[in-house]
């Protein structure tokens, strides 16, 4: 099965790759990622500079059969070209988030979001832009509206901490603290430690029957 992704995190993807190995049975028997989840098939990548295209080619990823710049909104592929469509940490940067979502129903049946749940208690009142270049910021519930505005139902979704990892890239003995502060704090009250901590947060949609934006760009 064939894959398109627009991915601005390509490591930040464990809670999608898990959401979708947990998934593939409620969603699609054939639906699979080819760069985070086996079996493999294969794959596009769109990026919106030429570095990112370049730092996703470096990786040798076999099933990926092309990565291209794009705008970030006209997906230069034809309607249903795939059988899913991942925007992988992308909603939080573009200015326009529902354009993105439409052609992203429209050339795949099932999309795969997923975004930082930065919309917490400690999120200030006003906006300032940040280093990430994150503009839009997102709970779960905002999310979950968002594509439900797009004409996707929802078919599953995960919450998860970014990865051990990084918080140890950072700060060694103080990332590992935080890491096990903020993965205790999920398991034992995850709305709490949502409304206080950032996490990633992983949908599977799928597009709605009869969706005027999954019709294509000339209403097939």
């Amino acid at each position: 099965m064939s894959t398109w992704c627009v991915s601005d995190s390509w490591s930040s993807t464990g809670s999608l790759r898990a959401l979708l190995n947990t998934s593939r049975p409620r969603v699609a028997s054939d639906v699979s990622s080819p760069v985070w989840s086996a079996p493999f098939s294969r794959g596009r990548a769109l990026e919106i500079s030429p570095t990112g295209v370049e730092t996703i080619e470096k990786k040798g990823i076999a099933e990926l059969v092309e990565c291209a710049v794009f705008d970030g909104y006209e997906v230069p592929f034809d309607d249903d070209a795939f059988d899913l469509a991942i925007l992988s940490h992308v909603l939080e940067h573009v200015e326009y988030p529902r354009k993105l979502l439409y052609e992203a129903s429209r050339v795949a049946e099932y999309i795969c979001v997923e975004v930082p749940l930065e919309d917490t208690w400690r999120l200030s009142a006003d906006f300032a832009l940040d280093p990430v270049g994150h503009i839009n910021f997102y709970s779960m519930k905002t999310i979950r509206r968002l594509v439900q505005s797009c004409g996707l139902e929802i078919v599953d979704q995960r919450v998860a901490n970014p990865s051990k990892g990084l918080f140890l890239y950072r700060d060694k003995w103080a990332g590992q603290l935080k890491y096990l502060i903020k993965e205790c704090l999920l398991r034992l009250s995850p709305g709490f430690a949502t409304r206080l901590f950032t996490y990633h947060f992983a949908l599977v949609c799928r597009r709605s029957p009869g969706s005027v934006h999954g019709a294509g760009r000339n209403g097939a």
